[in-house]
């Protein structure tokens, strides 16, 4: 199941990656140690998807002329569960995040409570 970005919502997953879209997805994470703030993330180095102000930092990539967010199909392909309508989370509030452990289901209060709890509303 693809998923069509919406800031206001997430949409499902469409599709299922085959043995080598999975592949070729991994291949452009980098899980080395040293990545993101606390040097535990495996961190997407593929495309990014861009706003006003530049990257928003959330990987993208486009399988079958599908628009993806990497750390939703990271979830997806981690814990073998479409995430769905629920928004995909960051427990170690960095975008580009692509391990599995980091990520987990929320809806947009959950996400709300995480930016208020770490001082990010209004960043």
């Amino acid at each position: 199941m693809a998923y069509q970005y919406n800031s206001k919502k997430a949409v499902p997953i469409r599709l299922t990656f085959n043995e080598q879209e999975t592949q070729a997805f991994w291949n452009l994470v980098d899980k080395s140690s040293g990545q993101g703030p606390h040097g535990d993330c495996w961190e997407w180095r593929g495309a990014r998807y861009q706003n006003e102000k530049g990257t928003d930092g959330y990987g993208r990539l486009t399988v079958r002329r599908e628009n993806l967010r990497a750390h939703r199909v990271a979830y997806m392909l981690g814990y073998n569960e479409n995430p769905g309508y629920q928004m995909v989370l960051h427990s170690c509030d960095h975008r580009p995040c692509c391990r599995p452990e980091h990520l987990s289901l929320g809806d947009a209060k959950k996400n709300r409570e995480d930016m208020a709890a770490r001082g990010r509303i209004g960043r």
